[in-house]
């Protein structure tokens, strides 16, 4: 099957932003610090698509990893979520 996470990140500036998921011991970097000065990041990101396929199992815990990495703009996590496809 194939995994998607969905992140609505609501931001100033994107291009600050680095978002990584985490999942049985392997870490996806999903965003890095790319979008330049645009609005939010509301996006589906395909863990296929990383360069670095999922497999196995994907029950259990995810924990996603948000940071920023300028200190003059602000954000908010508005939700994200593991989408799971047979």
């Amino acid at each position: 099957g194939a995994v998607a996470i969905e992140v609505d990140i609501a931001h100033t500036y994107r291009g600050d932003l680095r978002v990584a998921v985490e999942h049985g011991g392997r870490t996806w970097t999903l965003q890095d610090q790319e979008g330049g000065n645009a609005d939010d990041l509301v996006q589906t990101f395909a863990l296929d698509a990383t360069g670095d396929a999922f497999s196995g199992d994907p029950s259990g815990t995810w924990t996603l990893h948000v940071s920023d990495h300028a200190g003059a703009d602000v954000g908010t996590l508005r939700s994200w979520a593991v989408v799971v496809t047979p």
